[in-house]
């Protein structure tokens, strides 16, 4: 049987939306967010993280992609003239 074919955006957005309907369904109450973890194969503090990136943009989708880790600056850098 031949592996599902998806992305991790597309998994990434499946995980916090699946948050949200548990949080919905939950009333505001506890979010087993272990066992969505495990479900999904993620670190308990990344899904953490994807779901207050998400909430922290208005529930922006957009918020919970794959950001860049290039240093906005160089401390060894030579200035340019």
């Amino acid at each position: 049987m031949p592996w599902k074919a998806t992305d991790a955006m597309k998994e990434r957005v499946n995980f916090v939306l699946e948050w949200e309907r548990r949080w919905d369904e939950a009333q505001g109450g506890a979010v087993d967010m272990a066992e969505l973890c495990r479900k999904y194969g993620v670190a308990r503090p990344t899904g953490y993280a994807w779901v207050k990136r998400f909430r922290e943009a208005g529930f922006d989708l957009r918020a919970i992609e794959e950001k860049s880790r290039r240093p906005l600056t160089n401390p060894h850098s030579i200035s340019r003239e």
